[in-house]
Order: structure tokens, then sequence, then C-alpha cells
């Protein structure tokens, strides 16, 4: 990647699709395994609010064009990325992926 603010924006967009796409896969998974009929529609319910984050953030990591005419949004786009780099591996430690 260019280290143009731009391509800095698309990797922030990047890793918050990814956070996001864990989210939506815990919550479901959530979901589908508690034996609370309200906590698991609860958690149906935070799924599919992180499954239009998804479609959002894909959306602009698919168009070639929208991803390579991302605005710079953030002052200090390498402080956003490290923070975001930092979530990673705690959000990725908390997923329920196992109970699928």
């Amino acid at each position: 990647m260019h280290n143009t603010p731009e391509s800095k924006t698309l990797q922030i967009v990047k890793r918050c699709l990814v956070i996001d796409e864990t989210a939506h896969r815990t919550y479901s998974a959530l979901a589908k395994h508690t034996p609370n009929k309200p906590l698991g529609e609860f958690w149906q319910a935070m799924a599919k609010e992180e499954e239009t984050h998804v479609t959002f953030w894909s959306k602009i990591v698919s168009d070639v064009v929208l991803a390579d005419k991302l605005p710079v949004l953030f002052e200090d786009a390498n402080k956003i990325i490290a923070e975001l780099d930092a979530i990673l591996p705690k959000i990725k430690s908390l997923k329920c992926d196992n109970l699928d």
C-alpha cells in the first residue's frame, strides 16, 4: 500500500471491516447458543446491526473507484491505524466462532 492519506483511510476502512465481521459472527453465535430467548433476540438484533456495517465497509473496499477516492478523515491516520491494530487481537480473542 502507498503512504498517501487516501490509502491510509482505506487501511482504516479495512480494519473496521474486520472488526465488524468479527462482531457479526460473535453476536450471531451468542444468539444461536443462548438458552434465554430475550437475550437471544438481543444478540440477533446486534448481529443484524453489525451486518449493516459489514455491508457498508465491504462496499467501500470492493469499489476500486470509491476506495481510491476516499477523503482524508483523520489528522493522524497512523495513530488510528495503530489503535485499531491494538484492538484487533483483543476482539479476535473474544469471538465465539468455536460455538458454531
